[in-house]
């Protein structure tokens, strides 16, 4: 996968945290700049050494990244109301609506 300048930064930015021992990072970017490109890569690198868990705040985003995942040929399932992939190396997942029924 052939990523821009400022999405290798990102990406290579990033791994440094991880490798400094962060796990709870988050990647903020204007909307269209490849923010599911570079999770991806991320994504790709990090299955080498274990399971990844993204966390965002919409199903629809949920399932839009994890189809950008798999066409950048990354193994990745959902986990939301109603799916639960939970044995997929990458795993997608938001918050689960909870109505009050009074």
């Amino acid at each position: 996968m052939i990523l821009r300048d400022y999405q290798q930064l990102a990406k290579d930015h990033t791994t440094r945290r991880i490798e400094d021992g962060q796990t709870g990072l988050y990647v903020h970017l204007p909307t269209g700049t490849g923010k599911g490109v570079i999770l991806a890569a991320l994504a790709a690198q990090e299955q080498e050494v274990g399971r990844v868990l993204v966390l965002v705040h919409q199903q629809e985003i949920a399932l839009q990244l994890v189809e950008t995942l798999q066409q950048a040929g990354v193994e990745a399932g959902v986990l939301m109301q109603g799916r639960r992939e939970l044995t997929i190396p990458t795993v997608v997942s938001c918050k689960l609506k909870v109505s009050h029924h009074r």
